[in-house]
């Protein structure tokens, strides 16, 4: 049998790194940590934001932007009040919802908050949130 072209690996190889990614994952109760990160993730290290739940990749001006318009937008029309809006997804369904992570609710949220509904202390919304989610 030929062999494969130069960057392609054989199924033996991949089911191989597959196991050793399961493996990986899975341990620690499935967060990874910083090192673990860095084998499975390709975060720009320019983006990469370090937190006691792992390391994450920050959010860029142009998400937040849509989020703030968005937000802006959904309040208008539905009357949401700041502290509606600070709840995450897994205020309401826990087990089933993740919310995008410590990075969102500790930074990004409280600006788009601020521009959307003017500066001001945000309650937060949740004292539990899903493990490694930054609650």
């Amino acid at each position: 049998m030929p062999g494969l072209p130069a960057g392609l690996m054989d199924n033996r190889t991949i089911l191989e790194k597959a196991d050793l990614a399961l493996s990986d994952l899975t341990t620690g109760g499935g967060m990874l940590q910083p090192a673990q990160a860095q084998k499975f993730l390709r975060i720009e290290p320019a983006r990469a934001v370090a937190t006691n739940d792992g390391l994450f990749d920050a959010f860029t001006a142009a998400q937040e932007a849509s989020a703030t318009v968005l937000l802006r937008a959904l309040a208008s029309r539905f009357g949401w009040t700041r502290e509606v809006s600070a709840y995450g997804h897994v205020d309401f369904d826990s087990p089933g919802k993740e919310d995008p992570g410590p990075i969102w609710k500790q930074t990004i949220l409280p600006r788009v908050l601020d521009k959307v509904f003017g500066g001001g202390a945000v309650a937060s919304a949740s004292t539990t949130g899903a493990a490694g989610q930054g609650g």
